[in-house]
């Protein structure tokens, strides 16, 4: 037998104070640092090495060209759309300090900038840029797209920047799968997939916070709901689809809906 126990664009933004303005530049400028030193290192060990001198004046040239020139980018993460986007943009803001969503052009001239309301843990809501993301410092036209596929949960990023930039960009998205990982604006709700994959978050206020002792039979059977749960991503990589039905069967006061909101992380 065991335990188990329920778990109880904005469209300009900027920073608030001096200081994190100035630390903001200052990671990036580390990034570019760390990026230079890379590039001098390779020079140094080439000027080194056998090669001749119109070999290293050819490898100057390419990575003066490489420098500045644009290149594409393109990820997929697995989540809800709302918490996605929240989270990208929580990364953006930290690590580059803006989220400016840009006016889609069209045939009649300047649109209304799209943004999505999301609904967070505490109940506030806010306003947060979905589309097009400007990045302009990190080259002309630079920016990030957003777009998801309500038919597998995907949030596709992608965009173009300079090439110099492209290490940033991965920082970005791997700041987002932390938030996405650690700070879901989902952790700790009991949610309910509505129409067009959109949680809603219910309120288990009256659920009270006891222990459940359940068989080593229960625990059996619902290992593989609590495995869709807990290891999404390695049922995918196996080809075990995640939408699944559990039905609990049990007379009134046995806990079913203990149970049900137990399985909620």
């Amino acid at each position: 037998m065991s335990k188990m126990k329920l778990p109880k664009t904005q469209l300009v933004k900027t920073t608030n104070t001096r200081s994190k303005e100035q630390e903001e530049e200052a990671y990036l400028s580390r990034k570019m640092n760390r990026y230079e030193q890379e590039q001098k290192q390779k020079l140094v060990e080439l000027g080194q090495g056998p090669k001749p001198y119109r070999d290293i004046l050819s490898f100057l040239k390419n990575e003066i060209d490489m420098s500045t020139k644009m290149t594409n980018f393109r990820y997929e993460l697995l989540c809800f759309r709302d918490d996605g986007v929240y989270q990208l943009n929580k990364a953006i803001e930290k690590l580059y300090g803006v989220s400016r969503a840009d006016n889609a052009q069209g045939p009649s001239g300047k649109q209304n900038i799209e943004t999505i309301d999301v609904k967070l843990a505490n109940g506030s809501r806010v306003k947060v840029p979905y589309g097009q993301i400007d990045m302009p410092d990190m080259g002309e036209g630079a920016g990030i797209n957003i777009k998801y596929n309500i038919d597998n949960n995907i949030l596709y990023v992608q965009g173009s920047c300079e090439f110099k930039y492209a290490s940033f960009i991965d920082d970005i998205i791997d700041e987002t799968k932390r938030g996405l990982a650690n700070e879901s604006i989902f952790k700790n709700q009991a949610i309910e997939i509505g129409e067009n994959c959109i949680p809603k978050v219910l309120d288990i206020s009256n659920i009270e916070d006891e222990f459940m002792i359940l068989s080593e039979k229960t625990e059996y059977e619902l290992r593989p709901l609590m495995s869709r749960i807990q290891f999404p991503e390695r049922c995918i990589q196996r080809g075990v689809p995640l939408k699944t039905g559990v039905l609990l069967e049990g007379p009134y006061g046995t806990g079913k809906k203990w149970e049900w909101c137990n399985c909620i992380p």
